[in-house]
């Protein structure tokens, strides 16, 4: 899966898309010339993978933070067989990594698969696409290393984001703090169900909002519903799609994975 573009999109409804270093808001540098697809969706029927791929994603980039094996071992289908994969991914100082990560065997009987890792980047100059910084690191030599932890340390830290529908889960969510996240929340569930009057945080309980509507108030605790019954699907998944939205316009993360919410 490429999520770059060769060259740049004629009337595009999507504004710049191509590679920004952004702190605290501020765009401090651009790489006009790597383009990449902000928007990515993935569409086909059920059972055909759109989740798998999502959580492949999830267990990568928890690899990364974690540097613990069995987020990866725990994906292979197969353990008696050699596993691997790659990918191309941007830090936040406009350098490109590339991460191979091989699962092999163990020669041991009853023993869990060996990690070996590969890690590879280089700088992004002004000029440079997405494919001649893939072409920069064909170029330096493949060499996998069975101490993934001091790789994945050489990596700089990113951010990322992923959604699941609610019956995948029960971890509480923990709202922020920020009244901003009131008015992002208010303003989506009022955009997906107009029976929805205002929303607003609860002065008694904790993490908890109240969502004022014609039939009556319900709360919103931890991020789950009470009296979910009055809600369409649709509307309480607008709950983990304003936290989305608002992280994206924090500038939280880098890389954004939304499952079945619109």
């Amino acid at each position: 899966m490429n999520m770059s573009y060769p060259k740049k999109i004629v009337d595009s409804y999507i504004d710049h898309e191509y590679l920004q270093e952004r702190i605290d808001h501020e765009y401090l540098q651009e790489r006009t010339n790597f383009r990449y697809k902000k928007v990515n969706i993935l569409m086909g029927g059920n059972a055909t993978g759109k989740t798998s791929i999502g959580k492949v994603l999830m267990c990568i980039c928890n690899f990364i933070k974690n540097k613990e094996a069995n987020s990866i071992v725990s994906k292979v289908g197969d353990t008696k067989k050699e596993a691997s994969i790659t990918v191309d991914f941007i830090g936040h100082s406009l350098r490109m990594y590339r991460l191979d990560i091989k699962v092999k065997p163990s020669d041991e009987e009853g023993e869990l698969p060996k990690v070996f890792v590969c890690k590879r980047v280089t700088d992004i100059g002004e000029k440079d696409r997405y494919e001649t910084c893939a072409a920069k690191i064909d170029r330096i030599p493949l060499e996998y290393n069975e101490d993934y932890a001091e790789e994945l340390e050489k990596i700089d830290p990113i951010g990322w984001m992923f959604t699941y529908p609610s019956d995948m889960g029960n971890k509480a969510v923990e709202f922020p703090q920020d009244p901003s996240f009131l008015k992002v929340m208010e303003y989506t569930l009022k955009s997906l169900d107009p029976a929805i009057k205002s929303v607003e945080k609860s002065k008694e309980v904790v993490n908890t909002f109240i969502v004022h509507m014609q039939s009556g108030d319900l709360l919103v605790q931890d991020g789950e519903v009470i009296k979910k019954n009055i809600l369409s699907s649709g509307t309480k998944a607008g709950i983990d799609i304003a936290s989305l939205i608002y992280s994206i316009y924090k500038g939280e993360c880098g890389f954004y994975y939304c499952d079945e919410k619109f």
